[in-house]
């Protein structure tokens, strides 16, 4: 009997296309078994989450339009019920405009401080306004003033003292560089969080002398637009089911990137001791 040579390399090929596609589907199902099984485990770890917008200030000069909303949305985005797989409990402050005066941002570290142990994660979210004078970075509160900064504004090294004293991995999402004449805003006494003994993460939502964007068409800034896209899912690129913090990163660049046409890049710095952070199970 004739084997037809072009019918028996056609069956061959059918079978490797099979077998690879079989392949592939086996190894992104053993991904997911394994992130499926992480998330399956008993958490022991809560989530305290701290989440600041303020888009109404004194000064009518220095409004914002989205800073509340995007505070808004990722207090929403970290405090969704799926994420319950991922923490024991996730415990919360959200701090809006009038709310988010000097004292109570004190208070929200406090808070921090006294209930966080060190095997919880902590998340800081802060989108507003942010001042450069030298070397120093202040956050500008509800009810601050630009002109007296040492005495209304939240400085920097206050706020780096209170995460050194959480003995736990700590994420700052910082989106606080919205006007370019304040000078920039990365410091050399944020950039030294990242040698920190406990682990503090920071991701600003710009590099040095760039302005943070906020768009009609988004309803959100740019920088927080992109985080809450990524915690929902699409920063998955290996399909596991959770986003981890290299997932957040990459995403979050590269789409911050894409909505202000390269006008606008994150910057990620982190600490040795932190290796890898899971975040947010998908949708």
């Amino acid at each position: 009997m004739k084997i037809n040579k072009g019918l028996c390399w056609l069956l061959i090929c059918s079978l490797g296309i099979g077998l690879s596609l079989a392949w592939g589907q086996g190894a992104s199902q053993n991904r997911v078994s394994k992130a499926l099984r992480q998330v399956q485990k008993k958490p022991t770890a809560n989530l305290y989450l701290v989440s600041i917008g303020i888009s109404k200030y004194v000064k009518n000069e220095f409004n914002l339009t989205y800073a509340d909303d995007d505070a808004r949305g990722i207090h929403q985005t970290f405090t969704s019920a799926r994420n319950k797989q991922l923490f024991k409990d996730i415990k919360s402050k959200l701090l809006l405009n009038e709310q988010a005066t000097y004292g109570n941002i004190i208070q929200s570290f406090r808070w921090l401080e006294k209930n966080a142990t060190s095997r919880d994660l902590v998340i800081l979210f802060i989108s507003g306004q942010g001042f450069r004078v030298g070397d120093k970075f202040y956050i500008l509160p509800y009810g601050g003033s630009p002109d007296k900064l040492e005495l209304s504004g939240i400085e920097w090294n206050g706020l780096n003292k209170s995460l050194e004293r959480l003995n736990c991995p700590k994420l700052v999402l910082l989106d606080a560089c919205r006007k370019r004449q304040l000078g920039g805003c990365l410091t050399k006494s944020q950039k030294a969080l990242k040698s920190r003994r406990n682990g503090t993460v920071l991701f600003s939502s710009v590099r040095e002398v760039q302005t943070s964007q906020e768009a009609r068409k988004w309803r959100h800034g740019a920088f927080a637009l992109a985080l809450i896209e990524a915690l929902e899912g699409k920063a998955d690129a290996d399909e596991d089911g959770i986003v981890f913090l290299k997932e957040l990163d990459q995403y979050t660049v590269n789409r911050v990137k894409a909505l202000t046409y390269g006008a606008q890049k994150p910057l990620l710095q982190k600490p040795i001791s932190i290796t890898e952070l899971s975040l947010s199970v998908v949708k």
